[in-house]
């Protein structure tokens, strides 16, 4: 965090083809007189082992202006930074047919009121009410290494990244808001996702909806967290939508101002076809509650043969640090 402005970079790759080699970086540290380690060092004769054995035992302990004190900040006394470097400067290049080593994910779908581009670097800098996470799938179940997956929110979508020398996804979420995650449908891919399996940080306060769409109405659904899990049959879920969430008028109202030019206002349509699009609000609303994390609920796919009558159902869950 720099100011109220967050960054996020992140770096993921497989297995190097050259040694590595490890090497001590030292820490902010300033003794009594303003010396740093590299100073104290130098007054013992560039040798670490004489600042060892002199300075770091009679006074490593102690620190004046710095947050560390010289034991911990110091190479020389024990502490520092460990960093790793490449030892050959002439790596091996790739094979021709190497595979791909990664699918890059996109950041489409994230607030553009909290999220904006840098120009000059092509990045992407959120606002820190974002409260971006990451979620790492371990498993996507039926639908594993099937690519690409996507995810939705109500600002756009874009490819989740894949690595296939982890074998696992990655994607960013934000606060208070879904994400629908969709895998490569075909003709000859009609399947309904029967598990996952994923990792994420979670801070207090945290909370996100992860939406999944249906082909078939299911029996029922288990979402488990550390601590808590929720099973239960699709008509007895933790959070029903029931009579009265198809007609609350104010979610009928925000999906009537809808400008998505494939939403069912544009198109003319039953407003109900799009309840989806706010079927994460009843979600949110829990989520002060005691145990809440993996809250979840079900809207029911309407399974008619009639292909102009089908619509699919929507699973929706509650990832919060309320478990």
């Amino acid at each position: 965090w720099h100011r109220q402005i967050a960054m996020r970079a992140e770096i993921l790759g497989c297995d190097a083809s050259n040694a590595l080699s490890s090497v001590c970086m030292d820490r902010a540290y300033l003794d009594d007189n303003y010396r740093n380690c590299r100073d104290i060092e130098r007054a013992f004769g560039n040798s670490a082992e004489r600042m060892k054995n002199i300075f770091c035992k009679k006074r490593g302990q102690y620190a004046k202006f710095t947050l560390l004190n010289a034991n911990k900040a110091c190479c020389a006394c024990g502490g520092g930074e460990t960093r790793y470097v490449i030892n050959s400067t002439k790596p091996k290049p790739p094979p021709e047919q190497a595979p791909v080593k990664f699918i890059p994910g996109g950041t489409g779908y994230l607030d553009p009121d909290l999220c904006h581009v840098v120009d000059h670097t092509g990045g992407i800098v959120c606002s820190r009410s974002a409260r971006l996470e990451t979620v790492t799938v371990k498993s996507a179940g039926i639908w594993h290494e099937m690519n690409p997956i996507h995810v939705h929110s109500d600002f756009g979508w874009a490819k989740i990244m894949f690595a296939p020398c982890y074998s696992q996804y990655e994607f960013t979420v934000f606060q208070n808001a879904r994400h629908m995650l969709m895998p490569p449908f075909t003709p000859k891919r009609l399947w309904d996702w029967d598990s996952m399996s994923a990792h994420i940080t979670m801070r207090k306060g945290d909370q996100y909806v992860l939406q999944i769409e249906t082909i078939h109405n299911p029996d029922g659904y288990t979402v488990s967290m550390p601590g808590v899990q929720k099973r239960a049959f699709c008509d007895d879920a933790p959070v029903k939508y029931g009579s009265g969430f198809a007609d609350n008028k104010t979610l009928l109202d925000e999906l009537r101002r809808e400008t998505d030019q494939h939403s069912a206002a544009k198109f003319g349509l039953d407003l109900a076809l799009d309840l989806y699009k706010v079927a994460h609000i009843p979600l949110l609303d829990t989520a002060w509650q005691k145990k809440s994390a993996a809250n979840w609920g079900y809207i029911a796919a309407n399974e008619s043969f009639v292909p102009h009558e089908w619509y699919p159902g929507m699973f929706s869950f509650l990832v919060a640090d309320k478990g």
